[in-house]
């Protein structure tokens, strides 16, 4: 087998040549990955927010299933109308219909936990003094959209919990 000698100034040429064609891979790489994102978007309006809060009451939870075989497609047909209508109002932001539906369910999770964190201040032992958490009347209009059930759970249906005469049952 015989071997090959290259000059080492035209290995260290062809080395620089290499690593500049990969630093403008990686560069190209880097700004398509950047330009592929969609910019932030703001937040909604309070106008907006009360136009989807506004739209449920109307038509229900849409992020529950619609009643009837065709209710994908009714709850489908819903969003597109809500999105559509959200991002005509002025002064507010564009969103595509799945973030308006994190919107929806990111307001109804925060909302949901406010409430109990009222709950179970109230029903609390102790005296101490009042949380000074309250609902708010848009939040109290979600929470008649989700149900109350949501929050304080079936009133027919007991918690359990760590019960001691339960574990010494199973030994």
């Amino acid at each position: 087998m015989r071997s090959f000698l290259i000059p080492i100034h035209l290995n260290i040429h062809i080395c620089v040549l290499c690593f500049h064609m990969y630093l403008q891979m990686q560069i190209n790489g880097f700004i398509s990955i950047f330009s592929e994102m969609e910019p932030r978007q703001g937040r909604a309006s309070q106008e907006q927010q009360m136009a989807l809060l506004e739209f449920m009451e109307n038509h229900g939870d849409l992020a529950k299933p619609q009643p009837g075989p065709q209710g994908r497609l009714l709850s489908n047909q819903l969003w597109t109308d809500l999105t559509e209508l959200l991002n005509s109002m002025g002064g507010g932001v564009l969103k595509s219909t799945e973030k308006w539906k994190k919107v929806w369910a990111d307001w109804k999770t925060k909302t949901k936990k406010k409430a109990i964190l009222i709950k179970r201040h109230t029903s609390g032992t102790g005296g101490g003094p009042s949380n000074g958490l309250t609902l708010t009347a848009p939040e109290e209009r979600l929470i008649a959209i989700m149900g109350v059930n949501a929050v304080e759970g079936q009133p027919n249906i007991s918690e359990l919990g760590f019960n001691v005469s339960y574990f010494s049952y199973l030994e």
